[in-house]
């Protein structure tokens, strides 16, 4: 393999990397836990290629959660927060509910300022959640998952500093 293959596939490893960091679908909600386990922050990416986003429900298991205990839904203005918590006795899931008051969240746009408060059963511990993209009008499914740990922020200067070490290895190659 020449040096000018070895470089060109060494770039191309790096994009190949680089692009697998972010499977691509048409809906991701990432979460964080908050309040020492007491509670969820939410973020909504619409990565679809041609619909907006209206309605979006995530649900909270009740053999994991106090769906009684529900609490403090929060949404930026512009959406309308809801939950449900069904009695113990009842034996189903609650839910926390988005809904666009007015524009949807369009392709590529991202939704932040998403929580609610929520109880855990003894011995459970929170975690991932499945959640629907709903039509508001029909309620037809659009699209649905699991919610997703946020993902820990890497500083530019880190991404800077291998690009440069993987130039200067090929640089290196090339002049050896």
């Amino acid at each position: 393999m020449s040096i000018s293959k070895k470089s060109s596939f060494a770039a191309l490893l790096v994009s190949v990397l680089l692009l697998l960091g972010n499977p691509a679908q048409a809906t991701t909600v990432y979460y964080d836990v908050t309040g020492g386990g007491t509670g969820y922050a939410y973020s909504i990416v619409n990565d679809s290629l041609g619909f907006d986003i209206f309605e979006v429900s995530i649900y909270f298991d009740y053999e994991i959660f106090e769906v009684d205990s529900l609490n403090s839904p929060a949404a930026p203005p512009g959406w309308d927060p809801f939950v449900f918590g069904p009695p113990d006795f009842v034996n189903d899931d609650g839910f926390y509910d988005v809904l666009a008051l007015g524009s949807g969240l369009a392709p590529g746009e991202t939704l932040n300022g998403l929580s609610v408060q929520y109880g855990l059963l003894p011995g459970k511990t929170a975690g991932a959640q499945f959640f629907e993209v709903l039509d508001p009008l029909t309620f037809d499914v659009l699209d649905s998952g699991f919610t997703v740990p946020s993902p820990i922020p890497v500083p530019a200067a880190i991404w800077l500093f291998f690009s440069g070490v993987i130039g200067l290895l090929a640089l290196g190659r090339r002049r050896g």
